[in-house]
C-alpha cells in the first residue's frame, strides 16, 4: 500500500503521509524525488536522511557487525526485491544529492556502501562513476585499490593490451589481470590517481602517462569524447602544452575505426552509456590544463607504441566482446541521467499548488521527536519480555500498529 501511495503523484498527499508517519520510507523517497525535481534541495535532504535511517534500522547498518558482514561478502541485498529496490533508490539519490551539494566524501562513502550491498548486480551503475567521486573526495589511493582489486567485472579471456610486438610482453605493459580495465572511467582516472599519491614526481608522471595510454588503447572514444565534455575543440583550442590536432587524426582515434572495431558494443548500448558516464563525471577533473596535457601526452605515447596507421585492434576486439556478450550489458538498463549532478527538472508549473508547510523545520523537528531510537533486537528471558522491548523502541505510530496486530493474535511482519 505504501509503495502504491508513493507513486500516486500527488505531492500534497505525500506530504500529509510524511507528516503522519515521518519514517514511512516509500512516501519519503517519492516526495524527496519530487522536491529535487522542482529545485527544492533543502526539503529533499532531510527526507532522504529519514528514509535511509528507516532502512538502516531494519538492516542495522550502523553496527560494526553489519559493516564486517558486508566487507566479508556474507551480507548482500538483492536490489530486484520490491522493498530493497526502494532502499537502493533512497541511498542512490542521497549520494547524488551529497555529490551535488559539495560533500564528495559523503557521496563516495554512500556509493561504496551501495556497491558493496550488490556488487554483482550494481543496479545504479556505481562502478561507472565511483572512481571520479573518490578523486573528488581526495582519495586517490582508493581509486588505485579499486583498479587493482580482484573484483571480477566480467569473465574474460587473457589478452595483450597492445598489438605492437616489440613492447607487448615487457613490463609494465603487460595486461592487467583484473577486468576493471574494461571500465572506461576507472581506466582513465587511474592516471590522475597515480599523480596524486606519494612518490617520486618523475616516476609518477611516467606511470600516469602510461596509464592514459593503456586506457585509450582499450577505449579510444575517451579522447574525443572527453575533449568535447571539457569544451575543447582540438582544431581550434591548443597551446604550447598540448596540441591535439595531429593526435586525433591517427588511425586509432578515427571515428570509422572506432565504430568498426566496437560495432557490437555500440549496438547493445551499455558501452556508450559507460563512455558518457566517464565524461559526465570526469569532465571537471580533466578540464584542468595539467590534466589536458596529461591526456595529450598519454595519447601521443600510445601512438608511438602503435606506429603510424595502426589501431589496437586486438584489445578493441576484447572490449567489443566484453561489452556486447557478458554481464556488462546490464548497464544498458541504467539511464544516463543518473550520472548528472542534478535530477531532471520538472516544468515551472510542476510545483504550483504544492503546500510545503508540512515540511518546514518545525515539522521536521516534530518528526525527529517521534523517533524513539534505533530498533535493536536483544536477547531476553521470556518471549513477552522481548516483544515488550521491541515495542518500546518503535516510533509511536508503528508501535500502536504492531500492538493492534498482536492484540488481534496476528504476528506482525
Amino acid at each position: 500500500q505504501a509503495t502504491a501511495e508513493s507513486t500516486a503523484g500527488d505531492p500534497n498527499f505525500l506530504a500529509h503521509r510524511v507528516a503522519e508517519r515521518p519514517y514511512h520510507a516509500p512516501p519519503l523517497v517519492a516526495l524527496a524525488t519530487f522536491a529535487l525535481r522542482v529545485g527544492r534541495k533543502e526539503l529533499a535532504e532531510p527526507l532522504l536522511r529519514r528514509a535511509t535511517t528507516a532502512y538502516e534500522v531494519a538492516l542495522n547498518a550502523g553496527s560494526e557487525r553489519t559493516r564486517e558482514l558486508v566487507k566479508s561478502v556474507k551480507l548482500r541485498v538483492d536490489a530486484c526485491e520490491g522493498e530493497s529496490s526502494l532502499f537502493f533508490k533512497a541511498l542512490h539519490v542521497r549520494a547524488r544529492v551529497a555529490s551535488s551539494s559539495g560533500a564528495p566524501e559523503t557521496a563516495a562513502n554512500l556509493f561504496r556502501f551501495l556497491l558493496a550491498l550488490d556488487p554483482a548486480g550494481d543496479p545504479c551503475g556505481v562502478l561507472l562513476r565511483l572512481d571520479a567521486d573518490l578523486l573528488q573526495a581526495g582519495d586517490a589511493e582508493a581509486v588505485l585499490s579499486l583498479f587493482e582489486s580482484p573484483l571480477a567485472v566480467v569473465s574474460m579471456p587473457p589478452a595483450d593490451v597492445f598489438d605492437d610486438a616489440p613492447r607487448k610482453h615487457l613490463a609494465p605493459h603487460v595486461t592487467h589481470d583484473s577486468s576493471t580495465r574494461l571500465l572506461p572511467g576507472l581506466a582513465l582516472n587511474r592516471a590522475l590517481a597515480l599523480l596524486r599519491v606519494p612518490g617520486d614526481r618523475k616516476v609518477k608522471r611516467l606511470n600516469a602517462v602510461n596509464a592514459v595510454a593503456d586506457a585509450l588503447a582499450a577505449h579510444p572514444h575517451l579522447l574525443t569524447n572527453m575533449l568535447g565534455a571539457c569544451g575543447v575543440n582540438p582544431q581550434q583550442d591548443f597551446t604550447t602544452s598540448y596540441d591535439f590536432r595531429e593526435v586525433v587524426l591517427h588511425e586509432h582515434f578515427r571515428k570509422q575505426t572506432r565504430r568498426n572495431c566496437l560495432a557490437n558494443a555500440y549496438a547493445v548500448g551499455a558501452y556508450e552509456l559507460a563512455l558518457d558516464a566517464a565524461c559526465i563525471r570526469g569532465r571537471k577533473l580533466w578540464a584542468e590544463p595539467d590534466s589536458l596535457k596529461l591526456l595529450h601526452d598519454g595519447a601521443a605515447a600510445l601512438i608511438e607504441r602503435l606506429g603510424p596507421g595502426k589501431a589496437s585492434t586486438q584489445t578493441l576486439a576484447v572490449v567489443d566482446a566484453a561489452w556486447s556478450r557478458t554481464a556488462l550489458v546490464k548497464y544498458a538498463r541504467v539511464p544516463v541521467e543518473v550520472f548528472a549532478d542534478d535530477l531532471p527538472q520538472l516544468g515551472p508549473d510542476a510545483a504550483e499548488g504544492f503546500d510545503d508547510s508540512l515540511l518546514t523545520v518545525e515539522a521536521y523537528q516534530r518528526a525527529q521527536q517521534q523517533q524513539q531510537g534505533r530498533v535493536v533486537f536483544r536477547g531476553g528471558g521470556g518471549g513477552g519480555d522481548v516483544v515488550g522491548e521491541i515495542l518500546a523502541q518503535l516510533p509511536p505510530d508503528l508501535r500502536q500498529d504492531f500492538q493492534r496486530q498482536i492484540d488481534a493474535g496476528v504476528p506482525p511482519e
